[in-house]
């Protein structure tokens, strides 16, 4: 158990297998302490400190294994919607209608352009 490792990815698909496979685990190794169960979860996600930080307040005086797999997978979720270093942004200015961008988009569109082509 201690070497399962959740890598995460856009796909949801992956969260809800790695979850299944957990709960398999837990079942065949009879572990059935939450606070164990809690400590696996937190370690088996690869991440940066959000996931610790918001895993570790959400389970607090949580006990039952549906919930905590539950939990889990908000979290890996919210965590996929945080804008991180190197994510496209748009800001639509309210007043003008204008957008903001965070990269070159003329850059960006020559890419999507020549991208097509090939």
């Amino acid at each position: 158990m201690k070497f399962l490792k959740y890598i995460p990815e856009k796909d949801s698909e992956n969260t809800a297998i790695f979850l299944a496979n957990f709960r398999f685990l837990c079942n065949d190794a009879e572990i059935d302490d939450p606070e164990k169960i809690k400590n696996l979860l937190s370690n088996s996600y690869l991440s940066n400190k959000f996931f610790k930080i918001e895993f570790t307040k959400r389970v607090n005086g949580i006990s039952l294994l549906n919930d905590l797999l539950k939990i889990f997978d908000d979290v890996v979720l919210e965590e996929l919607e945080i804008i991180k270093h190197g994510s496209l942004v748009n800001l639509k200015h309210v007043a003008t209608s204008r957008y903001l961008f965070s990269y070159n988009i003329l850059a960006y569109y020559r890419r999507q352009v020549v991208g097509v082509f090939f």
